[in-house]
């Protein structure tokens, strides 16, 4: 038998962000709302829809942030595709040109996608690695995008939180100066 105690207990309000890097400590949180145990959270929950939403969230938080980043500091659409590696410019050029025979016409920072994103970011910043940094947030968004198990495709629970920690963080470093909406 164990006593209860902070360590095994989670409120039913406590946002995903705080509470998910707690099940670290813990494999299993008790939920409670007002005086009552409502549930229990294991890791096993950790897959499931609401995280999934709420980590798809926040990578494409950083993927807007980017975006904010190279408007703000490429100036043109032209100087954005070539900060880009040649085959990552041939196929935003491409899908440029599939737009433009449907008649839709978007800026060309609208075609890219995150691994261009981040190539770009890199560049403008001059951070030396952020591709490789950031190849498991790529990855990350792929295995959520699709209906996979994203969480076994990170190499596990404590992998995934890591992960989630590294978007945060650049989230937090490239919104920085930035206007706020």
């Amino acid at each position: 038998m164990r006593r209860l105690d902070d360590s095994i207990l989670v409120s039913a309000e406590e946002p995903l962000p705080r509470f998910l890097p707690t099940l670290e400590a813990s494999p299993y949180r008790l939920m409670v709302k007002g005086p009552e145990i409502q549930g229990i959270v294991t890791l096993s929950d950790v897959p499931k829809l609401p995280v999934r939403l709420m980590a798809f969230t926040l990578v494409t938080h950083l993927e807007m942030v980017m975006a904010d980043v190279i408007r703000r500091e490429c100036g043109s659409d032209e100087a954005c595709l070539g900060l880009l590696h040649p085959k990552q410019q041939k196929t935003v050029q491409g899908r440029l040109k599939r737009r433009k025979k449907q008649n839709l016409h978007l800026s060309l920072l609208d075609l890219t996608d995150l691994s261009h994103k981040i190539t770009a970011v890199g560049k403008l910043r001059g951070l030396t690695g952020f591709d490789t940094a950031l190849e498991a947030v790529v990855e990350l968004r792929n295995s959520l995008d699709h209906a996979s198990d994203f969480v076994e495709a990170c190499g596990g629970v404590r992998a995934f939180l890591q992960r989630l920690s590294v978007v945060e963080h650049w989230i937090d470093v490239l919104s920085t100066g930035l206007p706020t909406a």
